[in-house]
């Protein structure tokens, strides 16, 4: 089979998928980070911190090991990447301030 023959096969299908990914709407969303407000918090020692007197937000479990990351917000914003909430206190693991915006 000559090679142009082979590219008049191979195009149409291809341009098929390309128009369907660039046309189709997105299925999934992204969520927003988990997010805890604390009255305060404790400062960073070795990865970790403690906070009082927090209220969930954007999904984030009231009680329970936390295993994906979320945010304190005491005052300054850290960003952890698990822990465990037993509200009104709750435990970060692996922290560090949040980003600049």
């Amino acid at each position: 089979m000559k090679a142009t023959r082979l590219v008049r096969l191979g195009l149409p299908p291809f341009f098929a998928a390309a128009a369907a990914l660039l046309f189709c709407p997105p299925t999934a969303t992204a969520q927003e980070m988990w997010n805890y407000t604390c009255s305060s918090h404790s400062p960073v020692w070795e990865g970790r911190v403690t906070a009082m007197d927090c209220t969930p937000s954007n999904g984030a479990p009231a009680s329970g090991e936390i295993t994906q990351p979320f945010q304190v917000n005491g005052g300054e914003v850290m960003n952890c990447s698990s822990g465990w909430a037993h509200l009104p206190d709750l435990m970060g693991k692996e922290c560090g301030p949040a980003p600049m915006r």
